[in-house]
């Protein structure tokens, strides 16, 4: 998982960076974050976090996967619906001619 999303707020392109060093952190730990320079969200996370941690939370967000995969459930279901009315209507219509309509 190396590539991140895209920011949630405003579809941009995400960048990692470091903070720099600051009185009161301990030294020689920065914090790790991630900056949307679109909308300028950032997102700051523990400076002992791992990179692929960092990216793995960034990139888990369940109730937009959840959201994603219904309306594809909800798109196959228009698909199947719209060619299940078109069949209907050709079939209407070959009946139509049969029949003297």
């Amino acid at each position: 998982m190396s590539e991140l999303r895209a920011c949630p707020f405003c579809g941009g392109e995400v960048k990692l960076y470091r903070e720099p060093y600051q009185g009161g952190q301990q030294a020689g730990i920065n914090p790790i974050g991630l900056l949307c320079p679109g909308c300028k969200t950032t997102h700051l996370f523990d400076a002992h976090e791992s990179q692929v941690m960092l990216k793995k939370h960034w990139n888990t967000r369940p109730i937009e996967d959840s959201l994603r995969a219904r309306v594809a459930e909800l798109e196959g279901s228009l698909a199947r619906a719209t060619e299940a009315a078109y069949d209907y209507d050709s079939k209407r219509a070959a009946l139509g001619k049969i029949g003297g309509e």
